[in-house]
Formats: structure tokens, C-alpha cells, sequence
């Protein structure tokens, strides 16, 4: 799965509730609605929805990996942390009515879902999506025998051991799944 269209589906999929809250706050403070727009919220309502069921989904169809850490995984949830954070941008631009004055049709909040979706593309690294932190994922960082460092996915918060790791399904070059 390391094609560069699943970490597109995959990226857009994180980005997607902000964009969505984003138009939602919008449409309700504008009572303006653009055709462009409902494209867009169709889409991204429809990429979140495949986000959420994402990992269910490659569970089944992705196989096992032979994967031996050589440490205990350190816990790191703070880039969904901080991800989560953003999905409140729409909210507080709504709250303290902030209204751009060159882009009428366009909230800023949706335009700092843009950047980060593009951030998150273009970078050499897979993240934690802030959608399965939600959902009990929590995400921490292993190191590989051969000296790799991964980013492993896992409804377990703590590890005591790196023997705790046994079933391991390879999403992305740096992301993994702990499927046990």
C-alpha cells in the first residue's frame, strides 16, 4: 500500500472533518451557498467517511509483516493531538467573527486545511490521524532491528515491551499497524 494515490486517499482523509466543519460554519454564517462548495463537502464528507472505516478495512486486505523491534515503543500521539486542534480553527474563526475581506467566498479556516493537507503530502513522513486517535488508536514510535524508526498504530497505549509487538501490518514506508 506505499502507492503515492493511498497516501493521498489517506491524507485527504485526515484533513477532511476540517473541511467539512469548515464549509458547515461558513454556510451558517454567510447563508451563502456555492456550487463549488457542495462539491467539495459532498467529497470530503465522502473521504471521511472511507477514512473512518480505512483501517478496518486494510486490516483484512493487507497481510502480515515480519517486524521485530529492537526498543519499547515510545508513545507519541502529539501530531494528532495537535492535528485535532485544527479541526476547531472553523469554530473559533465563527466565534470571533473573523470574515476575510478579499476571499468572501472562502473561510480561512479551509484555506489552513489546504496548507496541511499539503504539508502532510509532501513531507517524507506518515502521521497519526487525528480520526483514529478519536476512535482509541494511539501512536508511537519503534525502532526496527536493522535500526529503522516506524511510526506504529495501536489501540494499546503503553507498551512494557517490544516482545508485545507480534502482529504487524505495513501501511505506509513509515506507518504501521499493530493488528494483534
Amino acid at each position: 500500500m506505499n502507492s503515492k494515490f493511498q497516501k493521498f486517499l489517506y491524507t485527504y482523509g485526515i484533513v477532511s472533518p476540517l473541511i467539512v466543519i469548515a464549509i458547515s460554519f461558513y454556510w451558517y454564517k454567510s447563508k451563502v451557498i456555492l456550487n463549488w462548495q457542495i462539491i467539495v463537502l459532498i467529497i470530503s464528507g465522502g473521504f471521511f467517511i472511507y477514512h473512518w472505516h480505512f483501517i478496518k478495512i486494510v486490516t483484512k486486505k493487507l497481510p502480515l509483516m515480519d517486524f521485530r523491534a529492537s526498543e519499547t515503543p515510545e508513545e507519541n500521539d502529539s501530531f494528532a493531538w495537535g492535528f485535532l486542534g485544527t479541526y476547531f480553527a472553523p469554530i473559533i474563526e465563527w466565534l470571533l467573527d473573523f470574515v476575510p475581506a478579499k476571499l468572501p467566498e472562502i473561510p480561512y479556516s479551509l484555506l489552513i486545511a489546504i496548507i496541511a493537507f499539503w504539508v502532510a503530502l509532501t513531507s517524507n513522513k506518515t502521521y497519526g490521524s487525528p480520526i483514529y486517535f478519536i476512535r482509541g488508536y494511539h501512536f508511537h514510535y519503534v525502532k526496527s532491528e536493522s535500526g529503522k524508526t516506524f511510526v506504529l498504530m495501536s489501540k494499546k497505549k503503553h507498551y512494557r515491551s517490544e516482545k508485545q509487538i507480534k502482529r504487524i501490518i505495513r501501511l505506509f514506508e513509515n506507518l504501521l499497524i499493530d493488528a494483534g
